[in-house]
């Protein structure tokens, strides 16, 4: 098995209290995040009402509400929390970066059929077609401004917080703690029922990536480019009869070769871990602590509201 960290390790802090801390941290970047952006919005078509209808103007209350209002709340949330994270070794890793796209555009396809099967399901329950958040976000802009709003920032922001910013909170517990804490929250936080399936599994993927290169920029290479064809470069494909069946076929291509990828990385042991110290029950230990319940709840409130809404 690969070494990830360096033979240096601080001792591991209490699982119950930083799992807790962490999760009131994500509802607070959730919550205030979504509040800062109807502040934002207000603010915008009060001074500027006619940039504020424009397409610019969507990404940005988006993206200030994130960053620039939830982002900071919450890191005064986190901050007091132990840094006990063991330092990573820098292996490089091109190779395996390659690997983890395909494999990761392979996971998203196959998530991808089990939500529409998900979302048909509750349009028959509903009686009505629920709207895919991420398409309305790609259909109001041009495509540069749409390769830099929906892939060039979400890559950047999202790597640097639950890639690189849970590492140093979560991976003193533990690299296995790390890699699913990391990736459900990245899940939750999109907080729709289109991408959540789809995000678990790319988080998990980027979450080992980053554990065996220890590079946050190649992580943020691969959710660009998982971005740019999942969103912009599949709506503009789609349009044409000639696209659209370029696209099934990268798309098979895809989910043929990355379920091979994926078999052979199992079986060369390349997503195991080394075991690490787990209270009894260690989901349900996470999930009844005061913070992470309030983020799940308010998360998953938040997807259903938008599926029936």
């Amino acid at each position: 098995m690969t070494e990830l960290f360096s033979p240096s390790a601080p001792a591991a802090p209490d699982y119950r209290k930083t799992l807790s801390r962490v999760g009131w941290g994500m509802a607070v970047f959730f919550a205030a995040g979504q509040l800062g952006q109807i502040l934002v919005a207000f603010v915008l078509r009060l001074l500027a009402p006619d940039f504020a209808a424009t397409a610019l103007a969507l990404f940005l209350i988006t993206d200030l509400g994130l960053y620039g209002i939830g982002l900071p709340l919450a890191f005064l949330v986190v901050r007091r929390l132990p840094r006990c994270a063991p330092p990573l070794r820098d292996k490089g890793g091109l190779a395996l970066t390659l690997r983890t796209l395909v494999m990761g555009f392979c996971v998203m396809y196959l998530a991808n059929f089990l939500t529409l099967m998900l979302m048909q399901l509750v349009t028959w329950l509903k009686g009505a077609s629920v709207t895919n958040p991420l398409q309305t976000a790609a259909s109001a802009g041009n495509p540069l401004l749409n390769v830099l709003m929906l892939c060039v920032v979400p890559a950047v922001c999202e790597e640097l917080v639950f890639r690189a910013g849970m590492y140093r909170l979560t991976a003193g517990l533990g690299a296995r703690v790390y890699v699913v804490v990391s990736a459900a929250c990245f899940a939750l936080f999109h907080g729709n029922l289109y991408q959540i399936f789809y995000a678990f599994a790319l988080g998990v993927l980027l979450a080992y990536l980053y554990l065996r290169t220890g590079k946050i920029a190649l992580c943020m290479a691969v959710h660009f480019c998982i971005n740019l064809m999942g969103t912009v470069a599949a709506m503009y494909l789609a349009s044409s009869v000639a696209g659209a069946t370029l696209l099934g076929l990268f798309v098979l291509v895809c989910i043929a070769a990355g379920l091979v990828l994926l078999a052979l990385e199992i079986r060369r042991g390349g997503f195991s871990l080394p075991p690490c110290a787990l209270p009894p029950h260690p989901v349900r230990a996470a999930l009844f602590t005061w913070g992470m319940g309030a983020f799940v709840l308010l998360a998953l409130l938040v997807a259903l509201l938008l599926v029936l809404v």
